[in-house]
């Protein structure tokens, strides 16, 4: 008690508060000051008395209670200032809890009293203003598969007093998800009671993301490292070396990871390779070279010597920049090393075959300066690749070739990388340009210096040509030289898309020649010709350039007016067709008259899509028909008969299958070699109670529009599938059924469960089985078109491309699809062997699927000399109707059981028993 008042101090201790030894505490001040503040209370209830009264009134008493005061401000100051601390402290904790996303909570079992932390409420997502939840709203929010998991930890607390620790998911009231960290610690009393429970909520959601990803690239790692012949290597601070398991498997010996060192690697190199090795190693690891990367063989434990790439960096250094850890691949390369060894060895022989072939071979020195093209002198004339003697490079004079393609040629040579599929147009000596196509690869001697290139060169002008009409045929009308179907439907989508963002209206003419088919009856098909481009002739003059012309097929036209639907002006442009058209045809030497009925439809008036847009203005021109020809008709619902027609045709389409209204005919196919009937293929056939019998161009169309062709396309498959097994069952000759799948049919998720369910209620083996299908249809969605190929062959069934040469028929993507066989189009069978394009475009084809590994099915063949061409230049199968037209299944059965080669196989004579009579011009 020393420094206080005097009198402040005979009053303490008066009151028995304190002592000489120690300073009053806080707690005895307070008391203090509550007996002084309470006697002087009570002395100003009778102030007058205590001014009286000698010993409150004396001096000493006075003095007394000014120290009190004096004590008592500075105790509630100090008292004060701890408050402010204390409010800081906690603010700091609160500011902590938020950052490291940690709360804080207490509860006490007997008053249920809980005390949370501002964080455990933000992160569970409940109002810190409502106070902490019950129990049960807070398990309410935990996953329910680790609800249980919490519970446990809780109940253990309870009945043994146990802390917990724990994680677990919450789903909060926001929808987000978060993984918790959970530490519980309890307190208990002399029983063992659970009094106080005090824990933490830790939020872990970002480190549980983190390890996911982690344990999701350390297992792609070793999957790719498992399935590859790929070896890791990791050198680490302290100097040993580890190989992953395939290091001892690629010496001969079992998987297992391998831990050694650098000396012992090397005792295993080839001593002529260990001073390069040890070389690259020092230059990597001082920093003057970014990686090593070098070639060396190592000794198996059989001895032998295996060949080894290894390549590698470093990947951490020290505060110095020092190395102190090295990563890298190792790769066996003996197969590549034995190859390339192999290759110098048969080099003499393939220069003395290449003499033989129709390439040529070509070098290069370290300046791509051209030093040697050996190939006969006609050749290199005829070419004009005897010009690159002396030259370098492919950027000159009569030489023409893409900058694409010359700058990756460039990157590639610059890089020392091999190249192919280079083509070039050569100016020849006779001034005609050819395609030359180059393939290359660089040359190194046994020191690794790079000596230059050397490859072949071929001749592709055939081919190149073949290919860029086929392309072009894909989307151009080879007669006429106008769009064709499949162009001009991707120009009406283009044109409607931009009229909807535009809100702009079009128009479309569908025009159909009136008594066309008297030409061709009356003239021929050659005449016929001639006046079909004569017609897109005079439209493609008579019309704007900015409108669109089209030929869809046969004697129809379409045009697309754009940006314009008033019907004065549209009136105006069908007179002037009609005009065009209507004048007199010189064909023969003498003047003909044809004319033209059109039907037009706008939009969005008459449709709001391609199809809807273009089957209209093809009912308003039947309505142009019915009116009399030579006159033009918009699109009108209500007065058509065309469309109910249609509708009854629909009608009777629906009930078909129900009525049994449909058969399969079958034609078949032939192997040309032998002669014998290989396959055949199932076309359907409907027998309407009305119109007798239909063909397939009339409903099929409607089939697909209506839908109608995915149940109709499984009755199909069903019927030839069991027809082709009756006929194995009846012991008839082993054929694959051919059956057409629909656009429609290919895209169903259905197919493929369809076709299995045909197999097996037929009993028929998968093999037995061939599906056709176009090349618009697998273009339509190459991917899927992929994956659904890829299916069925691996259930064995063969797969067709049908009508080739008429869709895409790009190689590139051709190559990319499981296909066994190609059927060329039967337009370019019916003008063989004397339209010399019709027959390089078949001698492409034939190339191109044998080169693929594919059969070449010839369709539509129709005379002797056809099939004459066809065995000349090796394909395989043909069908049409100079073999046979389609038959019932009956008279198909009796025509195997009579069929004769002889008329295939021309070395047996020119009589074919059995042979069932022909229907020439029909479709086969």
């Amino acid at each position: 008690m020393d420094g206080l008042h005097p009198l402040l101090a005979r009053q303490l201790r008066r009151a028995g508060i304190g002592d000489r030894e120690s300073a009053p505490t806080a707690a005895q001040w307070r008391q203090l000051l509550d007996r002084v503040s309470r006697a002087y209370d009570d002395a100003d209830q009778d102030r007058y008395l205590l001014e009286r009264s000698q010993d409150l009134a004396s001096a000493e008493m006075q003095e007394l209670y000014r120290a009190l005061e004096a004590e008592k401000a500075q105790l509630e100051s100090r008292v004060h200032e701890r408050t402010k601390r204390l409010e800081a402290s906690e603010a700091h904790l609160a500011e902590a809890q938020r950052i490291a996303r940690l709360g804080s909570w207490s509860y006490v079992p007997q008053t249920g009293r809980s005390e949370w932390s501002d964080e455990c409420f933000r992160l569970l997502g409940f109002d810190a203003s409502r106070g902490a939840p019950p129990a049960t709203d807070v398990l309410a929010l935990v996953y329910p598969d680790d609800r249980e998991r919490v519970r446990a930890m809780l109940r253990d607390a309870y009945r043994r007093g146990a802390n917990g620790d724990t994680e677990f998911r919450v789903l909060r009231g926001d929808g987000e998800t978060l993984w918790l960290h959970a530490l519980l610690e309890t307190f208990t009393d002399a029983d063992g009671r659970a009094v106080l429970l005090r824990g933490t909520l830790r939020d872990i959601t970002r480190q549980r993301h983190a390890e996911a990803e982690r344990d999701r690239a350390l297992q792609r790692l070793n999957t790719a490292l498992h399935g590859s012949d790929l070896v890791l290597v990791d050198v680490d601070p302290e100097g040993v070396v580890y190989l992953s398991e395939r290091w001892n498997v690629l010496l001969g010996g079992e998987p297992k990871e391998t831990h050694t060192t650098f000396e012992a690697l090397m005792a295993l190199t080839h001593e002529d390779e260990r001073e390069a090795i040890l070389r690259q190693y020092v230059d990597t690891l001082t920093g003057r070279s970014r990686e090593y990367n070098i070639e060396h063989r190592v000794r198996a434990h059989d001895g032998r010597w295996r060949w080894v790439r290894c390549r590698g960096r470093v990947v951490e250094r020290d505060a110095h920049g020092r190395a102190k850890r090295l990563a890298g691949i190792n790769e066996e390369i003996t197969a590549r090393k034995e190859s390339e060894e192999r290759l110098r060895q048969s080099e003499s022989r393939f220069r003395s075959l290449l003499a033989l072939s129709s390439d040529w071979y070509w070098e290069q020195d370290a300046d791509l300066r051209f030093t040697e093209v050996s190939g006969t002198d006609a050749d290199r004339d005829r070419t004009g690749i005897g010009q690159f003697v002396g030259r370098a490079g492919f950027d000159r004079e009569g030489l023409a070739i893409g900058e694409a393609d010359l700058a990756r040629h460039r990157t590639l040579t610059a890089a020392r990388q091999p190249f192919r599929d280079l083509c070039c147009k050569v100016r020849g000596a006779d001034g005609e340009w050819r395609y030359v196509s180059f393939a290359g690869e660089p040359v190194f001697d046994r020191d690794g210096r790079f000596t230059g290139y050397r490859g072949i060169a071929r001749d592709i002008t055939q081919s190149r040509r073949a290919e860029e009409r086929i392309r072009r045929l894909a989307h151009f009308d080879e007669l006429t030289g106008l769009p064709n179907r499949t162009m001009f439907m991707h120009t009406l989508a283009r044109a409607l898309s931009l009229a909807q963002r535009r809100g702009k209206q079009f128009a479309l003419f569908f025009i159909d020649l009136d008594r066309f088919k008297n030409i061709n009856d009356s003239l021929g098909h050659e005449a016929g010709d001639r006046l079909l481009q004569d017609v897109a002739r005079r439209l493609r003059q008579h019309l704007r350039e900015s409108d669109t012309v089209a030929r869809l097929g046969g004697d129809e036209f379409v045009v697309l007016v754009e940006d314009s639907a008033d019907p004065r002006e549209l009136n105006a442009i069908a007179q002037n067709i009609l005009n065009a058209v209507g004048r007199p045809y010189l064909l023969a030497g003498r003047e003909y008259h044809v004319t033209g009925s059109i039907g037009i439809s706008a939009f969005p008036d008459d449709g709001l899509d391609p199809a809807t847009l273009l089957k209209n203005a093809d009912i308003a021109m039947y309505l142009a028909k019915d009116s009399g020809k030579n006159n033009f008709q918009f699109y009108s619902a209500q007065q058509n008969a065309h469309s109910f027609e249609r509708l009854a045709l629909e009608s009777s389409l629906r009930h078909a299958l129900g009525r049994e209204e449909f058969v399969l005919h079958y034609q078949p196919k032939v192997d040309i070699a032998s002669g014998a009937i290989v396959g055949v293929e199932a076309l359907l056939r409907w027998r309407h109670p009305d119109l007798a019998m239909v063909g397939p161009n009339q409903f099929i169309p409607l089939a697909e529009e209506t839908g109608l062709i995915v149940p109709i396309g499984r009755w199909v498959l069903r019927t030839a599938c069991q027809q082709a097994a009756t006929w194995q069952r009846d012991g008839m000759p082993r054929l694959s059924v051919a059956v057409n799948l629909s656009a429609r049919q290919f895209s169903d998720d259905a197919l493929i469960d369809d076709i299995r369910a045909a197999l097996e209620e037929a009993t028929l083996p998968a093999d037995r089985l061939e599906l056709e299908v176009t090349e618009s249809m697998v273009m339509q969605n190459p991917d899927r078109a992929v994956a659904t190929l890829a299916r069925l062959r691996a259930m064995g069934i063969a797969v067709s491309i049908d009508d080739f040469g008429t869709g895409y028929s790009s190689l590139g993507y051709l190559k990319r699809f499981p296909i066994d066989n190609v059927k060329i189009d039967r337009s370019f069978i019916k003008d063989l062997p004397h339209d010399t394009d019709d027959a390089a475009i078949t001698r492409a084809v034939i190339a191109m699927a044998r080169s693929l590994r594919m059969r070449v099915i010839a369709e539509g063949v129709e005379t002797r000399e056809q099939l004459a061409f066809l065995r000349e230049h090796a394909c395989d199968e043909c069908q049409g109707y100079y073999l046979s037209r389609p038959l019932p299944a009956a008279e198909f059965a009796l025509l195997l059981r009579t069929w004769q080669c002889d008329e295939v196989a021309p070395d047996r004579g020119s009589v074919r028993r059995g042979f069932v009579p022909m229907v020439i011009g029909g479709k086969g």
